[in-house]
This record gives C-alpha cells, sequence and structure tokens, in this order.
C-alpha cells in the first residue's frame, strides 16, 4: 500500500518540469530585502489559487496555513523571498544590478511546491498538525540608507525578516522550523543533500570618529585629525587577531567609508564600519566589547570623540539534533545516501535568532557551481536545485505530523531539554 509520504512525492516527481519553470520564474524577479514587492504578490496569487488565505507579514512577507486534522503541532516552512546586489550576473537586473546570486528563488520554489503538493493530495486530511507557510523578506543585509528609511517610516523596526517575524509574534505557537539553502558543489562538496550543523553569529558596527579640522599645510597643528584616530582604531583590531580562539570560528572585516574631503584639510570626520562574526554569542560579546572599547580608546588617545551605532546582526544558528536526524531519514530515503552533517561554517544568516527559540533546520542542495554571492554562481542540476528540495521538505514535514505529530512532539521536547540543560 502506498504511503501518504510516497503520494506526496509521486506528485512532486510528476511535476517537477512545473517546479523548475517556477524556480526560473522567480530568478526573473531579483528585489532588494523589505522590496521585495513584484515577489511577495507572486506568492500571495499562487496561494489564493491553492484557496489559501494569506496575509502580509513584515512589509513584502507572505503567510499561509494548511490545516491538518489536529492542531496541536505547528510545523512552519519558510523561504526567503529577497536577492543581493550583483550587477555583473548573467540574470542580474540591468536597472537595479539585483540578481539571485545566492539561490533564494529555490527557497520560494520549494515553499510553493510543498504548499500545492500538501493540497492537491488531501495530505492535510492525514497529518496530526498544521503547515505554516512562510514567504519572508530581508534575509541579506540591506543598504544602510534603505534600512534608515524604512525604520524612520515606520515599516521596520528591526534589520531582516526573521527578527521582525520574532518582534511582531508572527512565530508564536510555531513548533518546528524548516528551510533550505543552495549549495555550491565542489570537490568538498559534491553532495545533493547537506545540514547545516551550526553557523556563525554577526555584528555589524559603525563608528563615528569627531575631530577638528584645520589647514593641513599651514596649521595642521590646530587640528584634530578623527582619520588618524579610525587607523588607530584599525591597527588594534589587527592586533586582536593573535588571541582569537581557532575553536570560536571568529571572523573580523572592516571598512574605512570616510576619512575626509579634501587633502588641504586635517579630517574631522572620519566613519569605520567593522563586521565581526563567531561561533558562539559568548565570543560575540567579547569581541564586541573589545572593538567599541578599542575605538574609545583610540579616539581618546587622540582628543576624538566617537559615536557607536550598531548594525545588522544575527545570532548563532544551531540546528536541532533530533530534528536533524529526520532529515537524514527523509533524504536517505529519497536519494539512498544519508545526507552528511556540514560542520561548523563561517556563514552567517537570521535563521540564528529562529533557531535560538525553535527548532530549525536549515537543509542545504546542491546543483549549483560559482561561489555564492558571485557572478559566476549558477544552476548546473536543475532537478536537484529546483525539485529536490520540494522532495525532501515535504517528506519531513509527512514524516513529523503523521501518526499523532509523534516525530514532532519528540523534536519539540528534545529542544527544551537541550535548552534547560545549556542554562545549567
Amino acid at each position: 500500500m502506498e504511503t501518504l509520504a510516497q503520494q506526496v512525492d509521486q506528485y512532486l516527481c510528476e511535476n517537477k518540469a512545473r517546479w523548475v519553470q517556477l524556480g526560473k520564474t522567480l530568478q526573473g524577479m531579483p528585489e532588494i530585502g523589505f522590496c521585495e514587492h513584484e515577489t511577495g504578490a507572486y506568492v500571495e496569487r499562487f496561494f489564493k489559487e491553492l484557496g489559501l488565505e494569506p496575509s502580509q507579514a513584515v512589509v513584502t512577507g507572505r503567510i499561509a496555513t494548511l490545516r491538518g486534522r489536529s492542531h496541536d503541532v505547528t510545523v512552519a516552512l519558510e523561504g526567503e523571498l529577497d536577492a543581493i546586489y550583483c550587477p555583473d550576473h548573467p540574470m542580474a537586473n540591468p536597472e537595479t544590478g539585483l540578481a539571485h546570486a545566492c539561490g533564494h528563488n529555490i527557497q520560494i520554489t520549494a515553499l510553493l511546491a510543498v504548499a500545492q503538493a500538501l493540497k492537491e493530495t488531501r495530505a492535510m486530511a492525514r497529518l496530526d498538525g498544521d503547515v505554516r507557510l512562510i514567504a519572508v523578506p530581508a534575509e541579506e543585509c540591506i543598504p544602510a540608507p534603505l534600512l534608515d528609511m524604512l525604520q524612520k517610516n515606520g515599516a521596520i523596526a528591526l534589520d531582516s525578516g526573521k527578527k521582525e517575524l520574532i518582534r511582531l509574534n508572527l512565530l508564536e505557537g510555531i513548533d518546528v522550523v524548516l528551510g533550505c539553502h543552495a549549495l555550491v558543489n565542489d570537490r568538498d562538496h559534491p553532495d545533493a543533500i547537506m545540514i547545516n550543523s551550526s553557523c556563525n553569529g554577526l555584528a555589524e558596527l559603525h563608528f563615528t570618529f569627531h575631530g577638528q579640522t584645520a589647514h593641513s599645510m599651514v596649521c595642521p597643528e590646530r587640528g584634530v585629525n578623527a582619520l588618524n584616530a579610525a587607523v588607530l582604531a584599525i591597527n588594534g583590531i589587527q592586533a586582536l587577531r593573535e588571541s582569537f580562539d581557532p575553536q570560536e570560528y571568529i571572523r573580523v572585516s572592516y571598512n574605512l567609508t570616510q576619512g575626509g574631503v579634501s587633502l588641504g584639510n586635517v579630517p574631522d570626520l572620519a566613519q569605520l564600519e567593522v563586521v565581526i562574526a563567531a561561533k558562539t554569542m559568548g565570543a560575540l560579546d567579547r569581541l564586541r566589547a573589545q572593538v567599541e572599547r578599542i575605538a574609545r580608546c583610540s579616539a581618546e588617545a587622540l582628543g576624538c570623540t566617537v559615536d557607536s551605532k550598531p548594525g545588522v546582526s544575527y545570532l548563532p544558528y544551531e540546528v536541532d539534533m533530533a530534528l536533524l536526524e529526520q532529515v537524514q531519514d527523509c533524504g536517505e530515503a529519497l536519494t539512498g545516501v544519508r545526507p552528511r552533517i556540514r560542520e561548523h561554517n563561517f556563514f552567517s544568516n537570521d535563521l540564528g535568532n529562529v533557531s535560538q527559540m525553535i527548532p530549525s533546520a536549515q537543509v542545504v542542495f546542491g546543483g549549483f557551481q560559482g561561489g555564492l554571492h558571485s557572478a559566476q554562481f549558477h544552476v548546473t542540476d536543475e532537478e536537484m536545485a529546483y525539485v529536490l528540495p520540494a522532495r525532501t521538505l515535504a517528506a519531513v514535514i509527512v514524516r513529523l505530523l503523521e501518526n499523532g505529530a509523534g516525530k514532532a512532539k519528540a523534536v519539540k521536547t528534545h529542544f527544551a531539554q537541550t535548552r534547560r540543560e545549556g542554562e545549567q
């Protein structure tokens, strides 16, 4: 007798040409975070055609719910709407320079394909829980001027889509979160499916150094050089590097965005942007305090003042291991190969914030080559990129919610227990 999981998978396989075309259609509408108006509207129309009633969430985001035969457990499937600025990409919008050079279009493809498969096979009538479908904006860091404008206009309060979902309590009642991402296949990562175990947390710090201008040739001694204070801070940050614990996967980068407007004047204003990342919140907090102290002391040493402003920040991502095992089981059933666990990596994303409060798993799928966020990023295997994510995520959802949603409840219990042990 054919199982429910097999029925859903058969539907997805029989319609694989549609999912490939869907992925290509979405690839042709790249938009910056919180401005994904065309993509958000497309998702809304798709949901309505399925008979769902989507709600607008976080500016351009959309949320819809598939109702099961009971409602004690809710599994969320999320897909990211945004693209990045990559004007050299062959598929870049010629007017905006935006392109899906990170593969977020495969996430929305999977989201919509799973929604249609569960709806058309009437799977929800046999599942003991609900499925929340979330098309979420702004995973990528968006330009500071756009972020400032949106915050001043009251459209958002925070700096990313999932953080806004949390702030607005739109993840309330969700017990498990599933997501996916593109995996660039290379010699070390030839896999069709992998599962991210953990990713770095990240924080942006913006410093503005204030000095006193003066004629740089006639009387430089009357000035207070803000650029020198910023350079001193850079050197101080550089001096930290040998103290980094390799187990904390620390990364630091910076950009001096302003250092004076004329060679004839001592710079009275300098702006320094710093991005820090680490595996754990403890390491990230320590590093943030060190960088802020260096900036403050560098300014004071040269007679400047400095203002500090936080930028985009993400908490570290951690997969729930009980949920990971469920994904592995489903992936192995589909491909005959048990998906590998991807060891900790240096990527950061706002799913980290979600993973700290709800058991979460980000599954990565091959079928791509070229570096992420580069002009060389492209699909090499359409079925692996556009079809396998939907098949895998649908299988995980069915597995979690069938038979009284026992596996979903076990994941939830495991997550709570792990959190309690971590707090002790």
